[in-house]
């Protein structure tokens, strides 16, 4: 923990945790180079840099192993990085106005997560990390309170929510 942020550990925590769960590993011994390239064959949904956090999590938790002697080594140091596409970005653009009307026409139960993204602006991961105690609707000015620890840079972020939101995070909350 010395001298590592609270997000930089959830996300060992969190990487770590995926891998011994999906992989089966419940002793170091059962950690392979074979058993994470296998994962990794069944996660073709990754980037190449999110899969290259999940071995340089891995590798970490085992060096850490090492160190502290109860393993004798790391079998991920064999493992070879996936190369990255260093400066070619993605083309993403915004949805008009006309097909984001449409799509929240025709989103039933999902359309309070659709105006929640396009009038905060918040990535999947800080959605789905909101609680209901993160959202103060029934104040005068209703706001939304992003904790540090979910956000990309660490910092807590406020922000105001229109009424369209709202509202149709009332109906959800009533719903349960």
């Amino acid at each position: 923990r010395r001298g590592k942020s609270e997000k930089y550990l959830a996300n060992i925590e969190f990487r770590v945790g995926k891998l011994i769960a999906d992989c089966g590993w419940n002793f170091a011994k059962d950690v392979t180079a074979d058993s994470f390239q296998s994962w990794l064959r069944t996660h073709r949904e990754l980037k190449d840099k999110t899969a290259n956090d999940y071995l340089e999590a891995a590798r970490c938790f085992l060096n850490w192993l090492v160190r502290l002697g109860r393993t004798i080594s790391n079998p991920l140091l064999s493992v070879e990085k996936a190369k990255t596409k260093e400066g070619v970005a993605v083309e993403i653009r915004a949805l008009s106005d006309d097909e984001m009307l449409r799509l929240l026409a025709v989103a039933g139960e999902r359309k309070p997560v659709y105006l929640m993204a396009v009038h905060t602006g918040l990535r999947q991961s800080e959605l789905g990390a909101l609680k209901w105690s993160d959202l103060h609707l029934d104040m005068a000015a209703p706001c939304m309170k992003v904790r540090a620890c979910t956000t990309k840079n660490g910092k807590p972020v406020e922000m105001r929510l229109l009424p369209e939101l709202v509202n149709e995070l009332n109906k959800l909350k009533a719903c349960g």
